[in-house]
């Protein structure tokens, strides 16, 4: 009968929302590992979570998961990535220093997270912009600009009874810089970035016996930028003839808003001699009441929305302490952005309701995510290899209700993310390396000649959206990714 209660449960309760953001990528721009935060002991073997346990993870992204540990967890996993310079001839840096602690107490369990980030942006002359004087500011350009990010983390929960556990998070960032944004501004010689988000959620486990579980996350999701952008200008008669604002000003304010409500569903058992079997259920709905207005498009664009859904299922084998996983995800998304139509005081010819849409676009994706990692450990050593690939795809359709044109455009690439880690393990403590390398990325472009299929990469699960409509077929000068964390995990009482 307790069986049937923890099923029923998790299923009515978990109905309203979502566990994870699913990031949407209309180009393949570099975003680096920025939100690569949290310790993780699947990191190493392609980030594996379906049919894996990850102890480490876990309770970080279901809060009730916490009713998993048994004693007080401190780590630290200090990360350091960079965005290569040579091919893109345009870099970036970070360095995020991590603080987490996880307890339990009898029925009750929690933790506390905070992160400290610095981002570079080594500009370089990627965009034909070189260390000087602005001839319309007078201001001072740098090839480095350096922005701070921290992230604040709290979790807390209870056992119900034995085999029923929930739990709630929070987690706020307050944002200097976005990694990536300043590849979608090309020519700019200056970019301001300010800004935060907040993840609330409450997660729920049931422990059906040893080897089953299933469990479902709520989450609600905020986030905001506001961008400030001044681009270089040079003398001549190809000026811009836009006006420019007066000394010190921004050429142009951009803001980014993201409204996210949805559901996660997870399931796992056994399979098949000493084989596990998981399905996970993900859907977000996404309002976007504000998106930048890339240089990448030659059309603004004002709100929009989007839907998302994951379909996953893994498998995994565990022998002694070694384990084998592999994730299939197929990640279907709408999305819908318009601009809203500004008449110009003159007559009208148009037809346009005044409260119409001048520009609509169209997105329509079928995404792929492939995972496959090995980890075997002995008493004294850890090694784990993995690699994650990533397929997206899209249609955008196009609608300009102004001159009555339709405009269809196709979009693929593959992201890709090699992963190989090595640790040492003590009575009480582990030390972990884990080097990710990630191709195929880089600054996106528009081609002066028709391409349709394009390539780009990233890894990470928390990351922001990147919405822009293309104006034409993508381009892009690629780059590589590589990110180093180190993992020191204490275990004390």
């Amino acid at each position: 009968m307790k069986r049937v209660i923890v099923v029923l449960t998790v299923v009515v309760f978990s109905i309203p929302a979502i566990s994870q953001v699913i990031q949407i990528k209309t180009v393949p721009v570099a975003t680096g590992s920025q939100f690569l935060l949290f310790p993780s002991n699947n990191l190493g073997m392609g980030g594996v979570t379906i049919a894996v346990d990850d102890n480490a993870l876990d309770p970080f992204i279901n809060p009730a998961k916490g009713v998993r540990l048994s004693r007080i967890h401190i780590y630290s996993a200090p990360m350091y990535y960079s965005v290569s310079h040579e091919v893109s001839n345009a870099g970036g840096t970070g360095k995020t220093l991590p603080m987490s602690v996880l307890f339990r107490s009898n029925s009750y369990f929690g933790g506390l997270s905070w992160a400290r980030q610095k981002l570079v942006d080594d500009k370089g002359d990627s965009f034909g912009v070189q260390p000087g004087v602005s001839t319309v500011t007078g201001s001072t350009t740098s090839p480095q600009q350096e922005r701070s990010n921290s992230y604040t983390f709290g979790t807390i929960g209870v056992e119900l009874f034995p085999g029923l556990a929930v739990g709630f998070s929070a987690h706020w960032s307050d944002l200097g810089a976005i990694e990536g944004v300043q590849l979608l501004y090309q020519g700019n010689s200056n970019l301001r970035q300010t800004g935060s988000s907040a993840d609330y959620r409450i997660g729920i486990l049931g422990t059906l016996s040893d080897d089953e579980s299933i469990e479902a996350v709520l989450v609600r999701n905020e986030f905001e930028m506001r961008h400030e952008v001044t681009y270089q200008t040079w003398g001549g008669p190809w000026d811009d003839p836009r006006p420019f604002p007066p000394l010190g000003s921004p050429i142009e304010v951009n803001e980014d808003k993201t409204e996210l409500w949805g559901v996660h569903v997870g399931y796992m058992r056994p399979f098949v001699d000493q084989w596990r079997v998981g399905l996970q259920l993900t859907a977000n709905w996404k309002q976007h009441p504000k998106i930048p207005n890339y240089r990448l498009m030659n059309i603004p664009r004002d709100p929009g929305n989007s839907q998302a859904f994951n379909y996953g299922i893994g498998f995994a084998r565990t022998i002694d302490e070694s384990v084998v996983g592999i994730d299939f995800i197929y990640q279907p998304i709408t999305l819908n952005t318009w601009a809203e139509w500004e008449p110009s005081g003159v007559p009208d010819e148009t037809n346009i309701p005044q409260n119409g849409k001048s520009v609509e676009n169209f997105f329509r994706f079928h995404n792929f995510i492939g995972r496959v990692g090995l980890r075997a450990e002995n008493d004294r050593n850890i090694f784990a290899l993995g690699v994650q690939t990533t397929s997206i795809g899209y249609r955008m359709r196009q609608l300009n209700n102004v001159i009555g044109s339709v405009r269809t455009q196709k979009e693929r690439w593959l992201e890709t993310t090699l992963s190989a880690a090595l640790g040492l393990k003590f009575t009480d403590v582990q030390l972990r390396y884990t080097g990710l390398v990630q191709f195929g990325t880089g600054t996106p472009g528009v081609a002066s000649v028709p391409r349709l299929f394009t390539r780009g990469g990233s890894f990470d699960a928390l990351s922001a959206d990147f919405l822009p409509a293309p104006s034409g077929p993508l381009d892009l000068r690629e780059a590589l990714v590589f990110t180093h964390q180190i993992l020191i995990s204490f275990q004390l009482f």
